[in-house]
């Protein structure tokens, strides 16, 4: 009888065990799961660019005429502020269907004023240097047609040919500025930029 109650109970042990093991359906012990490794891919956001507008090294940009042929001339002014005293703030300006700046080179663009000259030929110059005022930075707010310390020698005015095969339509004027000197090449390398709205008519 004892022998009998023994293998009772061993049977008892082993069936427990058996049916306790992880490997085993218990309601109390979860199921691994298989799922799948995957990545999601990183969105590189969209930056739509905003006009240039301007308000800390240049303002006040104003476009004469406002409205001209193809091919004809626009003369620009604006104000300018220099804050290196250890160097000259220098300038380009540009034509474009576009108000933001864009790399040298993009169509619809044009660098019309740099380091070679002002009313340069169209339309793949590139800026280097840029050209510079004429006395070291202050933090005055400027003309840049003040004879002694303007943009170009005694004041000069700076000019811009509208290029003949533009069709009608609005275009911008563009200015930027850097401390000591200003690069598009072709990158766009700015302490500030402006731009202004002219007309091409038919």
């Amino acid at each position: 009888m004892k022998k009998q109650i023994v293998l009772i109970l061993i049977f008892f042990i082993i069936f427990s065990i058996s049916s306790c093991h992880p490997n085993k359906n218990n309601p109390y012990i979860p199921k691994p799961t298989s799922t799948p490794f995957t990545t999601t891919a990183t969105e590189t956001p969209t930056i739509t660019p905003t006009c240039a507008s301007g308000g800390n090294k240049i303002q006040n940009l104003i476009i004469s005429p406002n409205t001209v042929l193809a091919g004809q001339n626009i003369t620009i002014t604006f104000q300018f502020k220099g804050t290196n005293t250890g160097c000259k703030l220098a300038y380009f300006a540009a034509l474009s269907n576009q108000c933001c700046m864009q790399n040298a080179g993009t169509a619809g663009q044009a660098i019309l004023v740099n380091e070679t000259g002002i009313n340069i030929a169209c339309c793949n110059a590139q800026v280097n240097s840029g050209r510079a005022s004429q006395c070291n930075g202050d933090s005055a707010w400027r003309n840049n047609t003040d004879a002694s310390c303007g943009m170009e020698a005694g004041g000069a005015p700076i000019y811009m040919t509208v290029p003949s095969n533009w069709a009608q339509g609005t275009y911008y004027v563009l200015v930027g500025v850097r401390e000591c000197n200003v690069y598009v090449n072709p990158t766009p390398y700015l302490d500030d930029i402006i731009s202004a709205a002219f007309t091409v008519s038919p």
